[in-house]
């Protein structure tokens, strides 16, 4: 069955014949023709990818639970609801807690005064939540897990675009290894990026060529850009969507109904890597994910949840 909130926006000439159908239980798919019935294939694709994505979204140890992003210095400060004291001395995290705190950092039980290297990305687990460490830029930084999360108990998904097919996109690669410096969404330092070249695609008539870059997990690349509906009906930061390695001068498919947003889309507390000003796209890509309704931004007294336009 169609569902979902894109389906009451789709095109009827796209689904001519079908929303009838696709109000039924069990929908008489034979009765569709071949474009419909492939129209209608790929609809329920899109659906199943944007449910899951969104549910990931939800993990409670993923990037929208994080609840504080606080940069460490040399003088000693404490983060609400986390135990101890912190204070950075030659690069590394001294954590000072009181006798009457318990705190946990990757699994051994800590007492007093312990020196904490943040590019191990250690995790620091106390009654009431955890928080992480980390090194970004040369700053030593930690970022707090409190339970309950505000956010993850309000996020109620991604609206989007309606899924169709005439936003796949053909494009040939084109190898050209280099490394970039971008823009990180929060703070002041660059992410040094790794794209193995270029894709080069036609959209609205226009040709384009934006780099691709190696993802973080290592599983395939990522196709980082704006254009322009950033700022509008889709976030500022830009979106990105997954792309199949392929070798030089082969061809690749840019499936931009399946452009997602970055975690700092919803969150203050990420510090995500921005695409690259050479990968602004200048025409509407009405596809894909649009602005979040709800965005964590820090309050004075701690995380607010608010509402997007």
């Amino acid at each position: 069955m169609v569902t979902g909130e894109w389906y009451s926006e789709l095109a009827d000439a796209t689904f001519a014949g079908l929303s009838s159908a696709s109000m039924s239980p069990d929908p008489l798919l034979y009765d569709l023709g071949s474009e419909s019935f492939g129209s209608y294939v790929f609809a329920q694709d899109w659906q199943r990818w944007h449910e899951d994505l969104d549910q990931r979204r939800r993990d409670p140890l993923g990037p929208l639970a994080y609840t504080g992003l606080h940069w460490l210095g040399a003088r000693a400060q404490r983060v609400p609801r986390v135990p101890g004291s912190f204070r950075v001395v030659r690069g590394a995290v001294i954590l000072s807690l009181d006798p009457d705190e318990r705190a946990r950092y990757t699994g051994v039980e800590l007492a007093g005064e312990t020196r904490i290297d943040p590019a191990e990305n250690g995790t620091l687990e106390f009654e009431g939540g955890a928080a992480e460490f980390a090194r970004l830029g040369g700053h030593a930084v930690l970022r707090s897990r409190l339970r309950p999360s505000p956010f993850l108990e309000a996020f109620v998904g991604t609206p989007a675009f309606p899924p169709d097919e005439a936003w796949v996109v053909p494009a040939v690669f084109h190898a050209d290894a280099r490394e970039y410096e971008v823009d990180a969404a929060v703070g002041d330092f660059l992410h040094l990026l790794q794209s193995p070249g270029t894709l080069r695609f036609t959209v609205d008539g226009r040709v384009h060529e934006l780099a691709v870059f190696e993802s973080v997990s290592g599983n395939g690349w990522r196709l980082p850009f704006s254009d322009a509906t950033s700022g509008r009906e889709t976030t500022v930061w830009g979106r990105d969507v997954v792309i199949d390695p392929v070798s030089d001068g082969e061809s690749v498919r840019i499936d931009f109904t399946r452009a997602s947003n970055l975690p700092c889309a919803y969150s203050d507390m990420t510090t995500c890597a921005l695409a690259p000003r050479e990968n602004r796209i200048r025409t509407r890509i009405l596809a894909g994910e649009k602005t979040p309704r709800l965005r964590l931004i820090a309050g004075v007294d701690g995380p607010v949840v608010v509402a997007q336009a």
